[in-house]
């Protein structure tokens, strides 16, 4: 009687017998992982920016992050104040402006809030901003006037011609100052150098930050800081309403839902998968052992992208549902072999 033909002993078949004869070892590594990889997998965010979708080694994305680094972000958080009692509307964001503008550690570079200051110093250096045409008028009709009145207290000087009488300089001026009035016309009104609206009783101020569009944490920080301040000052209207928009709650909104499609597509690919599983082995006890299995790997892949690239984008957004996917693979063969 001859002996059957004896398989070698690899290392998978060894590592299939230590799983077997030692399972809590597995369990134990498993447990390890998992409790080492949570806190850096709860870290990674989500960047809804597009600058998030550029590579970061090219030299247009490295200059531009360069820029941002000597001279700061010009994202704009636009806070909207809204009351119908306008004298008390104005003095509330009077009051709030600076609170704001001292939230350096938040990000703030300044805040845009009144045009009086740039008005009165505009109107105090309005000849300054004078045309090269204008002030080449001037010129000609001030050396126009010096020549003719040079001439005409000079004793030794003959007019042999009856020259015309050159036009006051002055007249030149008030042309300037007539396209200057011109100008104003064009000008929208601010009451008291308020970003007020003409009909609505809105007052809206520009908080400009070094904020990128990503930095979800950043901003939401930022916006309570905000509200602590608004919370703080006592003579606030009674009515008040205050709303947030500009481009950094545009990039927060688009960030939001795609979080939420990343919760639902992640939550509809668990459920398929576990369908999947029990519909395949016909045992409900099969859905909580490869649950479990997969958890481990799952967590320690979102905590290796954190600390290789800290967030995700809408790129690679809908990892999870692909990690969760495509992971259950080797549980699902293994018990299945």
């Amino acid at each position: 009687m001859g002996l059957g033909k004896v398989r070698p002993v690899t290392s998978l078949t060894r590592l299939a017998q230590i799983q077997a004869q030692r399972p809590w070892w597995f369990v134990a590594a498993a447990l390890g992982v998992t409790l080492a990889s949570l806190p850096f997998a709860l870290q990674i965010s989500m960047n809804g920016d597009f600058t998030a979708l550029l590579p970061e080694h090219k030299k247009s994305v490295q200059d531009l992050d360069e820029i941002q680094r000597r001279f700061g972000g010009k994202a704009t958080l636009t806070v909207m104040s809204k009351s119908e009692d306008i004298p008390a509307l104005r003095a509330f964001v009077a009051e709030l402006a600076p609170r704001i503008q001292a939230m350096e550690d938040r990000g703030v570079l300044y805040v845009d809030w009144n045009v009086s200051n740039f008005v009165r110093f505009a109107e105090e250096r309005k000849y300054l901003y004078a045309s090269l045409e204008d002030l080449e008028e001037i010129y000609d009709a001030l050396f126009a006037r010096f020549r003719y009145e040079a001439a005409k207290a000079n004793p030794l000087v003959v007019n042999l011609e009856e020259d015309e009488e050159p036009p006051d300089p002055e007249e030149a001026v008030a042309s300037i100052q007539e396209k200057l009035d011109a100008a104003k016309a064009d000008v929208p009104d601010y009451p008291e150098g308020f970003f007020q609206h003409d009909e609505l009783p809105l007052i809206a101020m520009f908080v400009r930050t070094s904020i990128k569009g990503g930095e979800s944490g950043a901003l939401n920080a930022l916006l309570e800081s905000i509200e602590s301040e608004i919370d703080a000052i006592p003579s606030k209207p009674s009515d008040l309403e205050v709303q947030y928009g500009g481009d950094l709650m545009d990039i927060k909104e688009e960030t939001d839902a795609l979080t939420r499609a990343v919760v639902y597509a992640t939550i509809i690919t668990i459920v398929l998968v576990l369908l999947s599983i029990y519909f395949f082995f016909l045992r409900w006890r099969a859905i909580p052992l490869l649950a479990l299995a997969l958890f481990p790997p799952v967590v320690a892949t979102f905590a290796i992208a954190f600390l290789t690239v800290e967030y995700l984008n809408a790129s690679t957004a809908f990892l999870s549902s692909i990690v969760v996917g495509n992971g259950i693979n080797p549980t699902v063969i293994w018990p299945a072999r």
